[in-house]
C-alpha cells in the first residue's frame, strides 16, 4: 500500500507540474492572441473575404487557448489544494466539485468552437467564457483564501502544543525548587501573542468566506464581483501577515523560554526544546 509520504510526494509533483504547464499554456495564449489581433487587423484594412476567414479562424484558435488558461489555472488550485495537509476532506470535496463543473463546462464549450462558422456565434461563444472565466477567478480567490487558513492553523496548533509542553517544563522545575517567574513570564506572552494570532486568523475566516458569486450573472455584475472578491482577498490575506507577526513573537518566546529552561537543568533537551522549531506561515 502506498504510505502517506508517497502520497504527498505525489501530490507536491502534480502541482509543480500543473505550474510548469500553466506557464506553458499562458505563452501559447498571448502567442494565439497576437496572432489574432494580427488577423484582425488585416481584416479592417482589407475588408475581404478571405482576411474575414482567416480573423474568424485565429478567433477560434485565441478562444480555445483562453479556455486552455482557465483549464490549467483550475488544475493548478486542485493541484495545490491537495498539497495542504490541514484541509478538511469536505473543504477537498467542495473545491473538486466545484472546479470539476466548471472544467466540465470549459471542455463542452471549447468542444463546440469548431463549428462556430459566424462573427456572431464567436462572440457570443466569447462572451459565455469570459463570464465563466470570471466567476472561477472569484471562486478560487476563496479557495486560495481557504489554503491560507490551513497553513495558518498549522503553525497556530503547533504553537499551542509548544506552550502545553512549556507549562509542563515550568511546573517540573517548580517541583524542584526553581525559581520558574521569568518563564512564566515568558509562557504568558507567547499565550498572548497566540490569542492575537488566532484573533487575526479569525478575521481573515470571515473575510474570506465573504467573497463568492451572489447571483451576478451580466458582465457588470462580475466584474463588480470579481472587484470585491480581490479587495476582501486582499484585506483577509492583511489579516493573515499580522497573524504570522504574533506567531513569530510568539516563536522569540519560546526560544529565549528554551534557553532558561536549559540553564536551570543544565541539559541541552527538553521536551520544550525538542518542540522548539517554530515556524510561521508564508
Amino acid at each position: 500500500a502506498e504510505s502517506l509520504q508517497e502520497r504527498d510526494q505525489k501530490a507536491k509533483d502534480r502541482y509543480s507540474q500543473a505550474k510548469s504547464s500553466y506557464a506553458k499554456v499562458i505563452n501559447e495564449y498571448k502567442r494565439a492572441k497576437t496572432d489574432f489581433l494580427k488577423a484582425k487587423d488585416k481584416y479592417v484594412q482589407y475588408k475581404d473575404g478571405n482576411s474575414l476567414k482567416a480573423t474568424l479562424e485565429q478567433a477560434k484558435n485565441y478562444l480555445s487557448r483562453s479556455i486552455d488558461v482557465a483549464l490549467s489555472h483550475i488544475e493548478v488550485i486542485q493541484s495545490n489544494s491537495n498539497t495542504i495537509p490541514l484541509l478538511t476532506e469536505d473543504q477537498r470535496k467542495t473545491t473538486n466539485t466545484e472546479l470539476n463543473f466548471e472544467k466540465d463546462w470549459l471542455i463542452q464549450k471549447k468542444a463546440q468552437l469548431p463549428s462556430a462558422t459566424t462573427k456572431d456565434q464567436l462572440v457570443s461563444h466569447g462572451k459565455e467564457v469570459q463570464n465563466h472565466w470570471i466567476a472561477i477567478r472569484i471562486k478560487t480567490k476563496k479557495m486560495a483564501g481557504e489554503i491560507l487558513i490551513a497553513h495558518i492553523n498549522r503553525v497556530i496548533t503547533k504553537g499551542d502544543n509548544i506552550s502545553i509542553e512549556l507549562q509542563a517544563n515550568i511546573d517540573s522545575l517548580k517541583v524542584k525548587g526553581k525559581d520558574t517567574s521569568t518563564l512564566e513570564k515568558l509562557l504568558a506572552d507567547l499565550n498572548k501573542n497566540l490569542v492575537l494570532a488566532k484573533q487575526k486568523r479569525d478575521s481573515a475566516i470571515a473575510t474570506f468566506n465573504q467573497i463568492g458569486v451572489s447571483g451576478a450573472t451580466t458582465l457588470e455584475q462580475l466584474n463588480a464581483e470579481l472587484k470585491e472578491a480581490n479587495e476582501l482577498f486582499k484585506k483577509g490575506k492583511e489579516f493573515i501577515r499580522q497573524a504570522n507577526q504574533y506567531v513569530r513573537s510568539a516563536h522569540k518566546d519560546l526560544k529565549e523560554a528554551v534557553k532558561q529552561i536549559r540553564s536551570q537543568t543544565g541539559s541541552s533537551s527538553s521536551s520544550a526544546v525538542s518542540s522548539s522549531g517554530g515556524e510561521s506561515s508564508s
